[in-house]
């Protein structure tokens, strides 16, 4: 999730992210950043686990995401609801395999 100050452009964002391979393995990672709107949203991504080949993985590495494209809609109860899509950046992206 992101979330953007309207009066700063300061955003925070933290997820979950779910990686799969053309051979159906997994990575499972978490991930926090902070940014600005316009410059992107910056931090890490911790492996927590995975399946397959990645059965016990772990890792770490910074991440930055960049925001593309924005739709927006217009709820039925009035509120403004916006689906960000966007690109994200792996440097030093390390995955350590289980022992």
């Amino acid at each position: 999730m992101l979330t953007v100050n309207s009066d700063t452009l300061d955003e925070t964002g933290s997820g979950t992210c779910r990686i799969t391979y053309p051979d159906g393995a997994e990575i499972w990672a978490d991930t926090n950043c902070t940014g600005s709107v316009g410059s992107g949203c910056t931090g890490e991504f911790r492996v927590t686990d995975g399946t397959g080949r990645f059965a016990g993985a772990s890792g770490l590495g910074d991440v930055r995401f960049a925001t593309r494209q924005r739709v927006y809609r217009i709820l039925d109860d009035g509120r403004l609801d916006e689906i960000i899509f966007g690109v994200a950046y792996w440097d030093d992206y390390i995955v350590r395999p289980p022992d």
